[in-house]
């Protein structure tokens, strides 16, 4: 069988650089995460944010999520309202997205309500290592048309995803619950817009004295 040039192992020579470079080329990088596949393009290139949403059919109102290297990339990208940074320095890396105001213009695709971005800093090597390699955030959309489960392995990959973007194939990944998404206001009460992974308490524990609704 000929191999399939849009799947690249993850132990082979150079797999990072390519997606680097395809990244930065305005293209999109199918990457392993810590529970699912997801797509990612430069969060701050409108036209592969376009072509990313395009792809999935996703709906214009739901903004692309986000992660960065650390929290210094997203200091760069967002004003960090106090009640934040005890949430980000306990949970963080993990499966813990925030909702923070944004400093500079993006593509509408990736703003929430009132200018935010959703932003999270992931504690997986790959997407550290292609956060870095950019310079900046990248999107971390799942892996599947909208509307559709996301996949844990790239065997389940939906035809036109496999043929459009260039995917690291990190095995068969453990799934499991999506990001917690809380939104940070400038002033104001801690919101808990999704569920997910990180349990209530755990948010409790770490906003302090902030409240949380």
């Amino acid at each position: 069988m000929v191999p399939d040039p849009n799947f690249v192992k993850l132990h082979e020579p150079g797999a990072l650089g390519r997606a680097v470079a395809r990244l930065r080329a305005g293209g999109i990088v199918g990457v392993p995460t810590e529970s699912v596949y997801g797509l990612a393009v430069r969060a701050d290139d409108a036209a592969a944010v376009a072509q990313l949403c395009a792809l999935k059919g996703r709906e214009s109102h739901k903004p692309l999520p986000l992660v960065a290297q650390d929290v210094a990339a997203v200091r760069a990208a967002c004003h960090v309202p106090a009640a934040a940074e005890g949430l980000m320095a306990a949970l963080w890396p993990g499966p813990l997205t925030l909702g923070l105001p944004a400093r500079q213009p993006w593509p509408e695709a990736v703003l929430g309500p009132g200018g935010t971005l959703g932003v999270r800093v992931s504690a997986h090597p790959v997407l550290q290592a292609l956060c870095a390699g950019v310079g900046g955030l990248l999107t971390a959309t799942s892996a599947n048309f909208a509307g559709q489960a996301p996949v844990q392995t790239l065997a389940c990959l939906p035809e036109p995803l496999r043929r459009q973007a260039l995917w690291l194939d990190g095995g068969t990944l453990p799934g499991g619950p999506p990001s917690t998404v809380v939104l940070v206001p400038a002033q104001g009460p801690l919101h808990v817009a999704r569920p997910g992974a990180v349990p209530l308490s755990c948010l409790q524990a770490a906003a302090g004295a902030y409240a949380l609704a």
